[in-house]
This record gives C-alpha cells, structure tokens and sequence, in this order.
C-alpha cells in the first residue's frame, strides 16, 4: 500500500517512501553515535528541539 501526497502545484510524493527513508537516517545517526538506550521517539524529539534553537522562526 503507498501513501501519495499532492503539493498545491500537482506534484505527487509517495510519503512511504521518504518515511522509510527518514527512519534509516535517524537510525544510522543513533547507531553512530552509539545512542541505544534512547528510542527513536525520543531522538525525535531532541532533533526537533535542537532544531527549534538553531533554526528560530525569526531571525532578528
């Protein structure tokens, strides 16, 4: 079963495929850097606060 999603200008992205993707990079950046004890929701949520931080919606 895939899972398209249509940007506004018809452009079709199988959103499956980029999950699987982004989930075998956040698994290979746990295993490098030896982060077994922490499940990927929680490096999830770390990503996304280091992200928040280095990246604020306004720059000024």
């Amino acid at each position: 079963m895939t899972k398209d999603f249509y940007y506004n200008d018809g452009i079709r992205v199988n959103t499956i495929g980029f999950t699987n993707k982004f989930k075998g990079v956040i698994l290979s950046f746990r295993f490098f850097y030896n982060l077994d004890k922490f499940n990927l929701k929680e490096i999830g949520k770390y990503l996304w606060q280091l992200g928040k931080e280095k990246f604020p919606r306004n720059y000024s």
